[in-house]
């Protein structure tokens, strides 16, 4: 009974810019700097696109200013683990977004790193702020998904804090850059950075 032979087939990741018609996109850069960081470091999309093992696809509870909830599915890497990768420093703040059009928003560490659930369909998996590089129908094949094109090839995925809480304008999409900022440290303690946010 000795197994002389395990084959595995890899298949390709549809929510990838694998596909020749997506290839332009593979270049694309996104750069991860600020003091709160140990390093600067830019990946490109085919690099991000390269993680399987980090990335994800999740489907998130959306809510629109207009008061309009919706569930959207993503796929890509949880932002926190992208700044692990990078090195975090210990007095990491705020994180600032920038995008290709110019435009940039600004969130708290503590929110990029926390889990949250889909609050329209809490029994699914848990969701995290992320950076996805391709889309899927939420009822579809969880294998099956497109690059993101128009909103991307990166776009930050913010879920809802809660249940009332509009996240829909929270997502930003062509990311080009995240800036980590440092906070002031005077004493030594937990509160000094969203990094030590459980303790």
């Amino acid at each position: 009974n000795n197994v002389e032979e395990i084959s595995i087939a890899l298949i390709p990741d549809s929510y990838a810019h694998i596909d020749s018609k997506y290839a332009k996109y593979q270049g694309s850069k996104v750069k991860f700097f600020g003091p709160g960081l140990e390093k600067e470091k830019t990946y490109t999309v085919a690099e991000l696109e390269s993680k399987q093992t980090a990335a994800k696809t999740l489907d998130y509870s959306m809510l629109n200013k207009a008061g309009t909830s919706s569930e959207a599915r993503y796929r890509g890497i949880a932002v926190y683990d992208l700044f692990k990768e990078v090195g975090i420093n210990n007095n990491a703040g705020d994180v600032t977004v920038n995008c290709s059009d110019g435009s940039s928003y600004t969130y708290s560490l503590m929110l990029l790193k926390k889990s949250y659930e889909n609050f329209i369909n809490p029994a699914k998996d848990e969701v995290y702020p992320m950076l996805a590089y391709g889309s899927g129908e939420v009822d579809g094949d969880k294998m099956q998904g497109t690059p993101l094109t128009d909103d991307g090839p990166l776009m930050l995925i913010v879920p809802q804090e809660s249940k009332d809480s509009v996240n829909k304008s929270l997502c930003l999409k062509n990311v080009v850059s995240l800036y980590v900022d440092a906070n002031e440290v005077n004493t030594w303690s937990h509160s000094m950075s969203g990094v030590f946010s459980e303790f």
